[in-house]
Order: structure tokens, then sequence, then C-alpha cells
């Protein structure tokens, strides 16, 4: 879509995506850096997403379904920047329900050298 080749799905930034949705949970926070200063690129790096090149995040509270989410960072410049910059080759989709029912959501990108 857009004229853009379709992402590749990366197992690696999933886990790490992943990991940010319960960390903004368990710690309280809700930011692209969490807590002890560590951004996108760090959590990619600690999943094993091996020579990236450059990482981007988006990320989202309280949307209750993926397709809420995903028109919201749609309707959203800088979220949508994220989803369709040409320099992004892999996605990793991270989600958490927190037990209150409250959602996080993550959509970590990156590119590696080659």
């Amino acid at each position: 879509a857009n004229g853009l080749d379709e992402l590749l799905y990366s197992d690696t930034l999933e886990e790490a995506a992943d990991f940010q949705a319960r960390d903004m949970y368990a710690r309280g926070f809700f930011d692209h850096t969490n807590p002890d200063g560590e951004g996108p690129l760090d959590r990619a790096v600690a999943a094993g997403f091996c020579r990236p090149r450059l990482v981007g995040e988006n990320i989202a509270y309280g949307q209750q379904s993926v397709n809420e989410v995903q028109v919201g960072w749609q309707n959203s410049p800088g979220h949508n920047a994220n989803m369709l910059r040409v320099d992004f080759v892999f996605v990793g989709m991270g989600h958490y329900t927190a037990p209150s029912g409250a959602q996080y959501w993550v959509q970590l990108f990156g590119t590696t050298f080659d």
C-alpha cells in the first residue's frame, strides 16, 4: 500500500515491543524512554535485533482493539510518518492487557546494516 514495500515481520522486534508494553504498565510510565533512560534502540538490541541502523516506535494506551489503535496511529501525523517511512524494513507488534483491562500497544520498526 502507498507504493511502499511490505514490512517484514520480526519476532525479535515483537519481543522488544511486548517488553515495552508490559514495562510501561509495570513501572507506570507512558513514554518511548523508560525510567532507566533506555529507548527503542536499546530494547531492540537487548532483544537481539542485530546491527540496527534505524529504529522507530509507536506507542498507544487505552484503545480496545487493533483496528482502533491502527486508526489512531494513521490519524496522527507523527505515528503515521513512522508507519510510512521508506527506510523501515522490519516491524514487530507488542501488546499488554493490564489486570484493570487497560490496553498498552507498541509498534517497533527497524532497519539493519546490510
